[in-house]
């Protein structure tokens, strides 16, 4: 119980601190917890980089906290980081609503969404949508992150996140079902359809809708000479004649150098899960992004 009180008690004086941060110390907080270094941080706040760093020192010493600290090359913030990031954040929110209200500009987004999904719904489902959605919010910046393993928003790794099934951790995050993406078998259109084998994921992924359907009618035996272990190297090596494989039908159908192997109805499917942070909740451009997400998955 010390411990817990020991926590409390730094989380309140802490609490007590921030009281005296105005909003242009908080920005410098926003601007390095959204970016990959301190020199983008500075111009996205519109100073130099010594002075990030500078204003980011005071700030560390004001409160007694370490905001910040280098995992991986990447600055990450700690948890009295994660505290002010969540106080900045609903700031930002009730700042840039009431600029909304006061300039017309509701139906606008303005600042950078980080937004994590696979490589292959990133890279081929979309990429190559998104030129609308950044056409009609010009000071709109989307980051986005494809990534073969779930990041975490509760530590404010992404804003959003394309899951492709039902989240079962992070509760604090608000999910909703946005559609599903149909699954087929597809090869090479110039391949030997009657010789041609099983591409498999690695182990990690033996729980996948399609590994355990491949699993369950073919058996271990004979089941792949080929292992892959993410979504755009199963695409390229299906392409190559090198084996056959699930791809959503909305990527399969597509491409001009697949065919569908069986031209039955789709004998699995994936739910796609849309998942944002509830501190998030009212930034506009949160909101935009998120309804774009969520129509182009349903128009799929």
């Amino acid at each position: 119980m010390a411990n817990l009180h020991d926590h409390q008690a730094i989380l309140l004086s802490l609490t007590a601190k921030m009281q005296n941060m105005n909003w242009n110390d908080l920005r410098i907080v926003l601007a390095v917890e959204r970016s990959t270094s301190f020199a983008e941080a500075a111009k996205t706040v519109g100073v130099n980089e010594t002075t990030i760093s500078r204003r980011l020192g005071h700030l560390e010493s004001a409160l007694h906290a370490k905001l910040f600290e280098r995992q991986g090359g990447r600055l990450v913030p700690t948890e009295s980081g994660n505290r002010v990031i969540e106080t900045a954040e609903r700031i930002e929110s009730e700042t840039m609503a009431l600029e909304n209200v006061v300039s017309g500009r509701d139906h606008m987004a303005a600042g950078t969404v980080r937004v994590s999904c696979v490589s292959l719904v990133a890279n081929h489902l979309i990429a190559p949508r998104i030129s609308r959605l950044l056409d009609n919010n010009p000071q709109l910046t989307v980051e986005l992150i494809a990534e073969s393993t779930n990041i975490s928003l509760t530590k404010r790794q992404a804003d959003l996140a394309l899951r492709m099934a039902r989240p079962n951790a992070e509760m604090r995050n608000i999910a909703r079902r946005i559609g599903q993406l149909d699954y087929a078998v597809y090869g090479a259109r110039d391949a030997d359809k009657e010789v041609l084998g099983w591409i498999a994921y690695e182990e990690k992924y033996a729980e996948l809708p399609q590994t355990r359907w491949i699993k369950e009618r073919k058996g271990d035996q004979n089941y792949s000479s080929l292992i892959i272990s993410d979504g755009d190297t199963l695409l390229e090596s299906i392409k190559a004649g090198l084996g056959k494989a699930f791809l959503p039908v909305a990527i399969g159908d597509a491409s001009a150098e697949l065919t569908r192997l069986d031209e039955g109805p789709p004998p699995i499917f994936r739910e796609v899960w849309l998942i944002s942070h509830p501190d998030q909740k009212g930034l506009a451009r949160i909101k935009i992004v998120g309804d774009w997400l969520a129509d182009t998955i349903a128009s799929l």
